[in-house]
């Protein structure tokens, strides 16, 4: 099986709060009393509000390093167990101390932490390939069937007499039988070989997402969600019906596992092979009767929205006025670092760096302003530079040459039609600093010999690729036996591969204690433990 790597998506760790124990047929409800602590029922709230930080800020990282989407959403927390001594315990045996709406209140928050929603999508189109496709058939089951099980819990709730529990518990056990398979179904159409799925997923999310990384984010997070909602009903199913095994954990275990590497490999693809999908997205963003500032300015914008883990340079030109091999005077654009899509009379070049940190811009500007003499002509601002022999100090005994500090050079001999600014700065003062693009230097240089009114630009280099080379040289991958670190080609990226069975930011996580988890928490009432000594 292909590696597994570094995940991003959904480190959620759900507080175990809901478990009232195993044993079926307990004395008294004094049994049950620890286990029910208003503290632990208050805890799924804090749980969810943690989560929703942790995703607001880390779901695309601007650190020199990249966590592909690996959601393997842990069983802690789950409300198999929950639910299934709701389902099976008799009502005097659950502790009244507890006011059942706090109860109820807790496992809402539980199920609205598994909450997900396309309908943006399907208003934006992206969405409707997969639901006019064979993908949305098991999708349509896990979301009945949990329409269902809430409607169940809920129900069990409120309930007064044993009978009436049992009736609400045994109609969702008789309609939800036929929906046990859907994750199979899923899991099948994501891994199956040949004709693959995988493919098809990717050719999928190229044209209707151009792997955009927030929109793989979301689609991401959809699946991985209907996963885990599929095994916490089947597992509630098997525990209830007295039929749960070690092998079903290790089956449902496995297929959040692949299910979620899929889409793994599927980001990591993406990210290697961005530059791909940005010039596609340039291509169609030209406009040849657009102002070429303005044009410049709404791609750096769309750029920042949509590849948000990158520092941007956008240049819109008329591609034949910056084309001269012979009088290379006559270029009112030169540039370095870039890459150029052309369309029709314009050009649009972009460059990109890893955004990060930028304490180190003073002293890279001090070396750029000594490398270029104040009558540089434009056209060889970009050769100067990569030839100038000062070292700038990056740390204590720690130099490296002008060439080694930037991404990319652009001199221009009239107006820049540049995004150098940020959006909200007026290009009509491109010499202007900017606060929000620190990592921009400007200076003079002359159209021709004795000729001002030429200006060039360079984007520094941010600390972290400053300080180390190696993209991979702070980053953990939880040692050899876990995984590896792995830099990705042309940028200053890496990403953690984990060896199979981990997963996680750092490889930390593992399948095996995640089947112990699921174990236990499906283990059968009434019953030992089904799983062996080692498992």
């Amino acid at each position: 099986m292909a590696s597994s790597g570094k995940m991003l998506l959904l480190l959620l760790l759900y507080p175990l709060v809901l478990s009232v124990g195993t044993n079926s047929q307990p004395s008294s409800s004094s049994n049950l009393g620890p286990e029910w602590s208003r503290q632990k029922i208050n805890k799924p709230k804090e749980g969810a509000k943690a989560v929703g930080k942790f995703l607001l800020s880390s779901m695309v990282s601007t650190l020199p390093f990249v966590i592909p989407f690996l959601g393997l959403i842990e069983p802690k927390g789950t409300l198999i167990a929950a639910t299934a001594n709701l389902a099976m315990l008799p009502l005097t045996a659950l502790d009244k101390k507890i006011n059942d709406k706090q109860l109820l209140q807790a496992i809402t928050y539980e199920f609205e932490s598994l909450h997900s929603k396309l309908d943006n999508y399907r208003q934006e189109q992206k969405y409707d390939t997969w639901a006019s496709s064979v993908y949305s058939k098991p999708e349509k089951h896990i979301n009945l069937g949990w329409e269902d099980y809430k409607t169940m819990v809920k129900s069990m709730m409120q309930v007064r007499t044993e009978n009436e529990r049992n009736r609400h518990r045994d109609h969702f056990l008789s309609t939800y039988a036929k929906y046990l398979s859907a994750i199979k179904d899923l899991n099948r159409l994501l891994t199956v070989k040949g004709v693959s799925f995988t493919y098809n997923l990717g050719d999928l999310l190229e044209k209707h997402i151009k792997c955009h990384e927030l929109d793989l984010f979301k689609y991401t997070d959809f699946i991985n969600k209907l996963i885990y909602k599929g095994i916490m009903m089947n597992q509630f199913y098997y525990k209830v019906k007295r039929i749960a095994s070690k092998a079903r954990v290790d089956e449902e275990s496995n297929i959040a596992y692949t299910s979620a590497q899929v889409m793994f490999q599927i980001h990591k693809q993406c990210i290697i092979d961005s530059m791909k999908y940005v010039m596609k997205d340039v291509e169609n963003l030209i406009d040849n009767m657009k102002d070429r500032s303005k044009l410049a300015q709404d791609i750096r914008t769309f750029l920042e929205n949509t590849y948000g883990r990158y520092d941007w340079m956008v240049v819109a030109f008329i591609t034949k006025n910056s084309k001269h091999r012979i009088v290379e005077t006559l270029n009112k654009h030169v540039l370095a670092g870039f890459t150029e899509v052309r369309r029709a009379a314009v050009s649009v070049a972009v460059a990109r760096q890893v955004k990060g940190s930028h304490t180190k811009v003073a002293a890279v500007s001090d070396a750029i302003s000594g490398c270029i003499p104040s009558k540089t002509i434009c056209y060889k601002v970009r050769e100067v530079l990569e030839n100038c022999n000062r070292m700038v100090s990056i740390h204590s005994g720690v130099t490296l040459p002008v060439a080694k500090t930037y991404s990319a050079v652009h001199a221009y001999t009239r107006s820049a039609h540049a995004s150098d600014s940020s959006p909200e700065d007026a290009l009509a003062n491109p010499e202007g600093f900017s606060p929000q693009t620190p990592f921009i230097y400007r200076g003079s240089c002359h159209k021709s010999p004795g000729v001002h009114k030429g200006n060039f630009v360079v984007m520094i280099k941010s600390d972290e690729e400053l300080l180390s080379r190696d993209p991979c040289a702070n980053v953990n991958c939880g040692g050899s036996q876990r995984g590896k670190c792995t830099p990705i080609p042309q940028i200053f990226l890496a990403m953690c591969e984990c060896r199979k069975s981990f997963y996680g930011r750092e490889c930390e996580g593992d399948l095996v204690k995640y089947q112990k988890e699921l174990a236990r928490e499906a283990e059968p009432m009434g019953r030992e433990s089904f799983a062996d000594p080692g498992f």
